[in-house]
């Protein structure tokens, strides 16, 4: 009999706090940066690769860089497929400035298996680093889908 009564009284407590909050609903077009509804799913405008002058800056120090380059054709990047690393897997070439147009060589830290070994460089790519598209994107004279006003 008092578990039944205690029951009862956790219910009408839920049902009355539930009550006091009903009314205080969020409208779907308030619910993040976008002015549209959640609901929809506003397709960004298409976009081509164009060449820029030189490489873009970086956002924030030790960003990873952006590529100057188009990359639609490297698309599905896998361990076993990675064009990629036909021109940016030089590791005998870590740390050592190349000429403008020459593929820069990925950093040490990309040949550094980060969790069992963070302070030894290995001959392989870290089996963690391939997907290079994770960090690295193509440069694009994009318009942005949400006003950035982040600052240096």
């Amino acid at each position: 009999m008092k578990i039944t009564s205690a029951l009862l009284a956790t219910a009408m407590t839920f049902a009355a706090v539930g009550t006091a909050f009903a009314g205080n609903a969020v409208d779907d077009k308030d619910m993040g940066l976008s002015k549209t509804s959640v609901f929809d799913a506003p397709a960004p405008p298409a976009w081509d690769y164009t060449a820029t002058q030189g490489p873009m800056p970086r956002y924030f120090a030790d960003a990873p860089p952006m590529v100057p380059h188009a990359i639609g054709a490297y698309e599905n990047i896998t361990a076993a497929q990675n064009l990629c690393m036909g021109c940016h897997k030089q590791p005998d070439k870590i740390g050592q400035k190349v000429p403008a147009g020459v593929a820069t060589p990925m950093p040490a830290s990309h040949y550094t298996d980060l969790r069992n070994a963070p302070g030894e460089v290995m001959k392989e790519v870290d089996g963690s680093r391939y997907k290079c598209t994770l960090c690295h994107q193509a440069q694009a004279d994009a318009k942005p889908l949400v006003e950035n006003t982040f600052r240096k």
